[in-house]
């Protein structure tokens, strides 16, 4: 029900919707009264909307896309929470903790079975939750703004900058995401699309 729910939130054109990384990027931006302003802000993994970064990356968190299924505060104060899994349905053992959850009355939700697949496929290796997420929502609407990405630099994930990976924390990137294949990714997947198209 969380999945059906979710997926109609993001075809629907009349709501706006706000993707917001992890990356430093937006520090000094100012960009948060604009990311609040959108109807729909999905966030990532370990994000923070502490006070020190509501100026440049907001405090509103409508989506929580993360592949801990445990019960936590980010999960608790959004409306849904997207569990980053292949297959989650047939591959999770474990529901003690996504039941707490929806208990607490967020709404849950997976991705459709095998939609990670073509990720896998085209970047040979693992997506990184922000990539398959902009993807999704490129499929469920058919177009993504740049303009509505925050928080997306991907230079700092492939050792081009000696700044942290996090906005909030200092972090070393995952090695398991293929950066420079994922920005190229998110380049064609933001890429404004032309009246012949």
């Amino acid at each position: 029900e969380g999945t059906i729910s979710l997926t109609a939130l993001l075809r629907d054109k009349t709501r706006s919707i706000a993707i917001v990384g992890n990356s430093a990027c937006e520090l000094g931006s100012g960009k948060g009264p604009l990311i609040d302003s959108y109807d729909v802000v999905a966030r990532f993994n370990r994000f923070s909307v502490g006070e020190r970064f509501t100026r440049d990356y907001g405090r509103k968190c409508t989506i929580h896309v993360t592949q801990d299924v445990d019960v936590n505060a980010a999960s608790a104060a959004s409306d849904w929470t997207l569990i980053n899994r292949p297959d989650l349905i047939y591959r999770e053992r474990q529901w003690k903790s996504v039941l707490g959850l929806s208990a607490s009355g967020v709404k849950i939700s997976a991705l459709p079975t095998g939609f990670h697949q073509h990720l896998y496929r085209s970047l040979r290796g693992e997506p990184s939750a922000g990539i398959m997420f902009c993807s999704l929502v490129k499929t469920m609407r058919g177009c993504l703004s740049r303009d509505s990405c925050f928080g997306f630099s991907f230079v700092d994930q492939v050792g081009q900058s000696p700044a942290s990976a996090h906005y909030f924390e200092r972090a070393r990137p995952s090695f398991k995401h293929r950066w420079t294949s994922e920005k190229a990714m998110f380049e064609e997947l933001t890429r404004p699309e032309t009246p012949n198209e």
